[in-house]
């Protein structure tokens, strides 16, 4: 063998390396975005059981019942609005 052929077996190598470790990382930091989702899934179903009708904006009556049962339907995307629209606003205006 020469010198360029063990030298392109190398490379190869490292870049296989590189590969999986790339793949890793990706699917190390999808674990912990989806585990963050989770928890703040959590953390507004809990805060919308624990929160008045009178807080709610929009909705009537029924504020509480249907904001529950958005998010135990559509959870992650549902958790994230709610954040914004109900749990941010709150703690800005309390501040």
């Amino acid at each position: 063998m020469n010198f360029f052929s063990s030298a392109a077996g190398a490379i190869g190598i490292s870049l296989l390396v590189l590969f999986f470790e790339l793949l890793f990382c990706f699917i190390m930091l999808s674990y912990l975005i989806s585990l963050g989702l989770f928890a703040l899934w959590i953390i507004t179903l809990i805060d919308c059981a624990r929160r008045d009708n009178k807080d709610f904006m929009y909705g009537g009556k029924d504020a509480k019942v249907l904001w529950i049962l958005i998010l135990l339907f559509f959870r992650h995307i549902a958790a994230i609005i709610y954040y914004f629209l109900i749990m941010y606003k709150k703690s800005k205006k309390s501040k």
